[in-house]
């Protein structure tokens, strides 16, 4: 990428924010991401000091695990919390050396078939069960605005009310601890731009399919004003689903149409499909 960062003016760009038309460099998209990570945890309650923290690298995108850990180290470490990644073993991710602990963990992919609903709820599941058993008080996903706008559409499309509430930023599985979304409010693409800058590379084990991607894209291209409207209904839309929901799934803590798991936990069995976790 040519030019300079706008906003420290000295070094080379490094990601390019197309809805502001703006450049940044490493450390200054760095400053940023750690900003917005700050918000999500402190949105979804907090992190106590001395706490340990889990966080998983999503079986469709392992790369932005390593960069999420990397951050939540940084982000942490003034208040003492211990960065667990947890690295699935079909999955398989490069990078620079970590400031943080790594985790072997085991579980078994659903497949390519699944929508992002479940996908996503999948990787709520197994994160917040093995977060538990790795002794961590909370774990967090690398799940982008961008991801729940899109998971939001697919909900809509889906004709899944129950779903619309996997908008919101924080769950609770009964079965494991609670799970973060987080950095919650930044476009994937700039969480990808700095995995890539930074070296973090990986293959994913499963790759969900999203009718909602080409949509949102061909509508939002470059059209900011669209996106936010969306977050906007998203967000409403949710806090309806919340309180309209009988239910909650135990196994991915997001709303279910009835009592017990979700249609989508339902589907993909994360209680079948999670191995035990090794120690760090």
């Amino acid at each position: 990428m040519g030019g300079y960062c706008d906003v420290c003016r000295r070094r080379p760009a490094v990601y390019y924010r197309r809805y502001s038309g703006q450049r940044l460099c490493l450390p200054c998209l760095r400053r940023s991401l750690e900003k917005a990570l700050r918000r999500s945890i402190g949105e979804a309650g907090g992190l106590r000091p001395g706490s340990t923290v889990a966080v998983a690298a999503r079986l469709s995108a392992p790369h932005l695990g390593g960069a999420l850990a990397e951050l939540a180290a940084r982000v942490e470490s003034t208040f003492n919390v211990r960065v667990i990644l947890m690295m699935p073993e079909q999955a398989s991710l490069e990078g620079p050396t970590p400031g943080f602990d790594v985790a072997s963990v085991r579980v078994d992919p659903p497949g390519n078939g699944v929508g992002l609903v479940e996908c996503l709820r999948f990787e709520a599941a197994w994160a917040s069960l093995h977060a538990l058993r790795l002794g961590a008080d909370a774990a967090l996903l690398p799940v982008t605005i961008t991801d729940r706008i899109l998971a939001g559409l697919e909900a809509l499309v889906q004709g899944w009310w129950w779903a619309l509430a996997d908008y919101s930023v924080r769950r609770e599985p009964r079965a494991g601890v609670p799970v973060i979304y987080a950095p919650s409010t930044v476009e994937g693409e700039a969480l990808a731009a700095y995995a890539a800058a930074r070296g973090w590379r990986g293959w994913a084990a499963c790759r969900p399919r999203g009718a909602s991607r080409p949509v949102f894209y061909s509508v939002a291209q470059g059209r900011p004003e669209l996106e936010y409207s969306t977050v906007k209904t998203l967000g409403r839309l949710a806090a309806e689903a919340s309180g309209r929901a009988p239910g909650e799934c135990p196994w991915c803590g997001g709303a279910s149409p009835e009592p017990g798991a979700c249609p989508a936990c339902s589907r993909t069995k994360p209680w079948l499909r999670v191995g035990t976790a090794s120690s760090p």
